[in-house]
């Protein structure tokens, strides 16, 4: 029997495919959903999505959130308004992270590329959207409405799609992940071989070591380079939020037109993410996240020296 891994048997299901295609974008739905619930608690889904699955933790949430948005439109105060506002971002804290990984974890390595900036997008448009839904709302109440009502069918498209392989195969749910394999493979035209479904089962002790190995986390913070990774990663995620959700919420103090410029700072993500993809393979992710943060504070800081009057 050939040794064959994950990232192999979808490479030989045809790569990129018809059924990714069609998965993506049910997935893309949810990611532009998640943007109205506005932030993403993101500690609080981890053990859901972990224990329940990723496609479990997207439908609770995307469900709970249109529900409390659409409660949150006939709020008779400004209390019932912020505690709704609280209660839809907790509930709502699994959409994008769920299907962030989701969409990821069932296409090859090579093409995490193209789902990631596919995601990417996906976010961008329903930055675009709600932008479009405020514009032509006549009150909060119907944008909070136009926006939450699509929920409703993103929860039906999603109980569609399969769960994530990965997570079954760490389960020990073995069948239901060769039968999503089979329907990927005829889906997209392809030949699952019966050496791809023995190899599953050696798939499984692997993921299934991996996950039973526990490191301590002191133990990982004594090793010098992993402390060194860990501090600079979460200074320059920091350093991406603040200008990001700064530039995004500051954007409506740009001019008199309060939507058309809250659009054209989302707009203006997509160029980005295209050089983002076209350039996280060509000369690695270490240099395309270094010219961005580079070019990003040269910009930041040259709005100080631009005049007033020429604005």
């Amino acid at each position: 029997m050939q040794k064959l891994d994950l990232d192999e048997i979808l490479v030989a299901l045809g790569g990129w495919g018809k059924f990714h295609t069609l998965y993506y974008l049910v997935l893309c739905s949810a990611i532009i959903f998640s943007v109205f619930p506005a932030m993403n608690y993101i500690f609080i889904a981890r053990d859901v999505k972990y224990r329940f699955g990723r496609k479990s933790m997207i439908l609770v949430s995307v469900f709970l959130s249109t529900i409390v948005g659409l409660i949150r439109s006939f709020s008779i105060n400004y209390y019932m308004y912020i505690g709704l506002e609280f209660l839809n971002t907790l509930v709502g804290s699994g959409v994008y992270s769920g299907a962030f990984i989701l969409a990821l974890e069932l296409v090859d390595s090579k093409r995490r590329n193209l789902g990631n900036s596919i995601i990417c997008f996906a976010f961008t448009i329903g930055h675009l959207l709600l932008g479009a839904a405020a514009w032509v709302s006549p009150s909060w109440q119907f944008m909070l409405q136009i926006t939450y009502a699509p929920g409703l069918l993103v929860t039906l498209l999603l109980w569609f799609i399969p769960e994530s392989v990965r997570w079954l195969i760490s389960k020990d749910k073995i069948s239901e992940a060769e039968e999503i394999l089979k329907s990927i493979a005829k889906i997209n035209g392809a030949e699952l071989t019966e050496d791809a479904l023995q190899n599953i089962p050696y798939i499984e002790q692997t993921d299934k070591a991996e996950e039973n190995e526990k490191i301590p986390l002191m133990a990982v913070l004594r090793k010098k380079s992993l402390l060194i990774r860990i501090i600079h990663c979460s200074f320059t995620w920091i350093c991406c939020n603040f200008p990001y959700y700064g530039l995004t919420i500051q954007s409506v103090a740009l001019s008199d037109d309060i939507y058309i410029n809250y659009m054209c700072v989302s707009v203006v993500e997509i160029p980005a993410y295209v050089l983002a993809y076209a350039s996280l393979d060509r000369i690695g992710r270490k240099k395309t996240l270094a010219l961005s943060l580079i070019f990003a504070g040269i910009a930041c800081i040259s709005v100080d020296f631009i005049q007033a009057g020429n604005i």
